[in-house]
């Protein structure tokens, strides 16, 4: 009875630590307020990543448990960064929202194919094409006096292309 017992036991015991390996979870360590990982979530959400990769997410600058976690996963990891967004899977670690959205990308069957700017790229951006918009001119914006000096500059030259033709065939 007593080795039936056992065998229950460690039978339970090896189903339990193997479906925990096969539905091992990915840690994804965030911040409120943080820039980068309010941009990561957005992109996470919009490729469905949470539940095709069943990411779970703590967030560490108003919840102690979750900083306690954090702090003693970083430690068995050596991660000695600090940063967040941090995603923990298999015991690798992944810092940054480019790189982590890289990372699950890769995994993915539905790969995605993105590229993003960041705030200062795309400002600067948007102030190329506003000042492109701004500084572009149709043909009726140029006076009228360039209009004739181009004509002119280009008679001049169409005449001396001729000329210089004329002059080298003798």
């Amino acid at each position: 009875m007593q080795k039936i017992i056992l065998a229950l036991i460690f039978s339970i015991t090896c189903c339990i630590t193997f479906s925990a390996t096969v539905f091992a979870e990915m840690m994804l360590f965030v911040g409120n307020d943080c820039p980068h990982c309010e941009r990561l979530e957005v992109q996470l959400e919009k490729n469905n990543f949470y539940q095709q990769f069943n990411i779970k997410q703590y967030e560490i600058y108003n919840n102690k448990d979750n900083l306690e976690l954090y702090l003693r996963t970083s430690d068995a990891l050596n991660y000695e960064n600090g940063a967040v967004p941090l995603l923990v899977h298999n015991e690798k670690f992944i810092d940054g929202a480019d790189p982590i959205f890289d990372y699950l990308n890769e995994k993915s069957p539905n790969k995605v194919k993105t590229t993003t700017l960041n705030k200062k790229d795309s400002d600067i951006l948007n102030q190329m094409i506003k000042e492109k918009i701004t500084t572009e001119k149709t043909f009726t914006d140029i006076p009228i006096s360039n209009i004739r000096s181009q004509i002119i500059i280009g008679a001049i030259i169409v005449f001396g292309l001729i000329f210089m033709s004329i002059k080298f065939r003798r």
